[in-house]
């Protein structure tokens, strides 16, 4: 959790820097299973290797947002339990056939081709999509507050 919220910090300080009177909104997603996390996958073996450990289990989404305003940072992070079905190899494959688990952290997108795997969701469905709305929503207000 601690480390997308500062890889979210960091993504959003060189726009705030560009541009110092601009409201700059910045995030970094994981996935975490058993307290391994699982950021994008460097190839198809490593996204086969990250969607077999998910395959029936029950894993976090975590989302860390900055909003940069005025010369402060406001952050936090939004998470989410996602429940996976059973998968065979066969469905893996057919997966990372498409091409879209290579760019995702956990290797799926719930909102695209990955969605099929998922039995349920405990959270709010945009974590898992990689932007808290509720957060970022949180931290505007609290930025324009302060």
């Amino acid at each position: 959790r601690e480390g997308v919220e500062i890889l979210a910090v960091r993504k959003g300080e060189a726009v705030a820097k560009e541009d110092p009177d601009a409201l700059v909104v910045s995030s970094d997603t994981l996935v975490e299973i058993g307290g391994v996390a699982l950021g994008k996958p460097c190839d198809e073996e490593d996204a086969f290797g990250m969607l077999t450990a998910l395959s029936g289990k029950a894993h976090n989404v975590h989302t860390g947002v900055a909003v940069h305003y005025n010369g402060r940072v406001y952050s936090g992070v939004a998470s989410t339990a996602v429940y996976f079905k059973e998968m065979s190899e066969k469905e893996i494959r057919d997966y990372i056939a498409t091409g879209d688990p290579m760019d995702k952290a956990g290797s799926y997108g719930i909102q695209s081709g990955g969605g099929k795997f998922v039995e349920k969701i405990e959270g709010d469905y945009d974590t898992v999509v990689g932007l808290s709305v509720s957060l970022v929503k949180k931290l505007i207000d609290e930025a324009e507050n302060d």
